[in-house]
């Protein structure tokens, strides 16, 4: 497989972007830390949902999302959120192959 410019520029927005998360003290949700309902709550398989100062920002593994897929990034975050859902609205916006939903989990 060989990587074209986009493909690099994408990876090092993403790296960056988690960098910078990492940097303000955020950190990938997941993990004990994490609860719902009372209890432990993990990222589903194949995305990864992160704290930003922006809200709760969802990734998906491998080919990243599209302009037009926020309801799977909604659905992927509403599994993670538990009963409550998640709080989505006019706010919640696409950039670089992420959704970010600034209301998170209700």
């Amino acid at each position: 497989m060989t990587l074209s410019f986009p493909h690099i520029a994408r990876g090092a927005v993403l790296a960056s972007a988690l960098l910078a998360l990492a940097a303000c003290g955020d950190k990938p949700l997941d993990g004990p830390d994490a609860l719902v309902d009372g209890a432990a709550r993990a990222v589903p398989a194949g995305y990864q949902i992160a704290q930003s100062p922006s809200g709760l920002i969802v990734m998906r593994d491998g080919a990243p999302f599209a302009a037009d897929e926020g309801a799977e990034a909604k659905k992927v975050l509403s599994r993670w959120c538990g009963a409550q859902g998640v709080n989505s609205g006019l706010d919640d916006s696409f950039s670089n192959g992420t959704w970010v939903f600034p209301g998170g989990c209700k």
